[in-house]
């Protein structure tokens, strides 16, 4: 889909989509492994076929499993239908997708990105020729929470006025969106007039090896080899331009062709419903404070017990970064007349100990703590060359 803002365009593809929600967006596998039906039959035997939404919710809330991986396999398929492919009331759901389950790895590989975003690209298509009637409203089914994000992500005025970006960079780019108010029309009415969009969305460097198939991205100076290939380009659209057009099949082509060989390796585990909830509100996340305490802890009885520890081994802990930072602050108030002291010269010179750390070549290893959060942002830590090891 293209989008014009005060004459310049702003695309929400499959591209987009898959950076936003963290769906795998691959081609839709033409056939199928055969299955036995045995989940199927365990658990809507005796129900009308097709199923609908209304079908899967009722048994996800009230059966009780015996087995642990059918709850898991009936929470799967009750979000995928009532999040991943939200839909009307009336529509059907395919009977396919319930014998999937019964082979756990593909259901798990299947490219559920590719249908969201079909799904939700022909519900907004279909959204204007629905504003004549009664009440004026109208639901877009899909996963159209991934399209509101995009606006966020594509229009920052419109990110400044209703939304708020969390301070640490997360991975699909929706967890780090929250609403902070519900839009007003006459601000909407100034946004949308603005030139002010990101034409193209290009991931960062944690997002291409975090994403399923990174090789898909590539570095923003390196976008045009990107659009040619899904044949798209960044040149502004036109002020007139037709919402009902069809989709570009070229582009899509292209990129379920370009995406055939990648793969995805995948892990899992067995857990309880507890696991969730822990991992939502436990308050006993390590921070960096944690951190800094162990390493203390552990400093203090390398002093008390030598024996026990390694001389030559440093546990660095905070207190050797504080000393400095409060000696910086100092220097940085009076520049021109601060006095370094002998203790801190010869400590820096190397000839005397200082806070019971003792000249840098008496270690042959350094213990430091570090806390990264969940950035995945390159680093590099660099000794100099007379240092030892």
């Amino acid at each position: 889909m293209v989008f014009n803002f005060g004459g310049s365009g702003a695309r929400f593809t499959i591209q987009e989509f898959c950076l936003i929600s963290g769906l795998f967006c691959g081609p839709v596998p033409t056939t199928r492994p055969t299955t036995s039906g045995r989940f199927r039959d365990t658990y809507f035997s005796g129900r009308k076929f097709p199923l609908h939404n209304h079908d899967i919710v009722e048994v996800f809330s009230t059966t009780t499993c015996e087995n642990d991986d059918d709850m898991v396999k009936l929470a799967l398929l009750y979000f995928l239908e009532t999040v991943i492919l939200s839909k009307e009331k009336p529509t059907p759901i395919p009977v396919e997708r319930v014998d999937m389950l019964d082979d756990i790895k593909y259901f798990l590989t299947y490219p559920w990105g590719t249908l969201s975003y079909n799904a939700t690209v022909k519900s907004m298509r279909g959204c204007p020729g629905k504003r004549s009637n009664a009440s004026h409203t109208y639901s877009i089914t899909g996963f159209p929470i991934a399209f509101m994000v995009w606006g966020y992500e594509t229009i920052p005025s419109l990110a400044e006025a209703f939304g708020i970006k969390s301070s640490l960079p997360r991975c699909p780019r929706m967890r780090n969106w929250t609403i902070s108010g519900m839009p007003k029309k006459k601000i909407l009415e100034d946004i949308f007039a603005g030139r002010g969009v990101v034409g193209i969305m290009v991931p960062k460097v944690h997002e291409r090896l975090w994403l399923p198939f990174h090789h898909l991205w590539r570095p923003k100076a390196d976008a045009t080899p990107l659009l040619k290939i899904v044949g798209v380009d960044l040149d502004p659209i036109g002020v007139i331009f037709d919402p009902y057009r069809p989709t570009d099949e070229i582009a899509d082509n292209a990129f379920i062709s370009w995406t055939r060989d990648s793969r995805a390796e995948l892990f899992w585990i067995t857990v309880g419903k507890n696991y969730f909830r822990d991992m939502e509100c436990s308050p006993n996340w390590l921070t960096s404070d944690h951190m800094e305490t162990v390493t203390h802890l552990i400093r203090q009885r390398a002093d008390k017990y030598p024996e026990v520890f390694d001389s030559r081994i440093l546990v660095l802990d905070n207190r050797l970064s504080q000393y400095m930072e409060a000696r910086l602050d100092l220097f940085n108030k009076n520049k021109s007349n601060y006095d370094f002291g002998e203790e801190m010269l010869e400590f820096l010179n190397g000839k005397e100990p200082m806070m019971k750390i003792k000249p840098c070549w008496e270690y042959d290893r350094v213990f430091h703590s570090v806390m990264r959060f969940d950035s995945m942002d390159e680093f590099d830590i660099s000794l100099d060359s007379n240092c030892p090891q």
